[in-house]
């Protein structure tokens, strides 16, 4: 994955915890729906009690493990990557 896949990848994932925690945002919160991803219980702990911001825990464990691309794909988002290729006439 390239740096900028990357980012693009941490945007998103940015803004689904943003929208989550602006409903919920207390720690406990975000350890139930860490939890209801599948999360492990110890790293949705850690995940949850964390003061950072939005942008420094898009990439942690915890929510690379919960917001998976192909979970994301089941929400209706669509990849940047694939729609970039399809756009260049690349095979998918």
């Amino acid at each position: 994955m390239t740096a900028r896949e990357c980012a693009k990848e941490a945007r998103v994932q940015t803004c689904e915890t943003t929208n989550r925690n602006r409903i919920e945002g207390w720690p406990r919160t975000k350890i139930k729906h860490l939890l209801a991803l599948c999360v492990s219980l110890k790293t949705a702990i850690q995940h949850g009690v964390s003061s950072k911001s939005y942008w420094h825990m898009a990439r942690t464990p915890a929510v690379q493990q919960g917001l998976t691309n192909a979970w994301l794909k089941e929400q209706g988002l669509r990849s940047v990557k694939d729609l970039w290729c399809k756009a260049q006439g690349y095979a998918i």
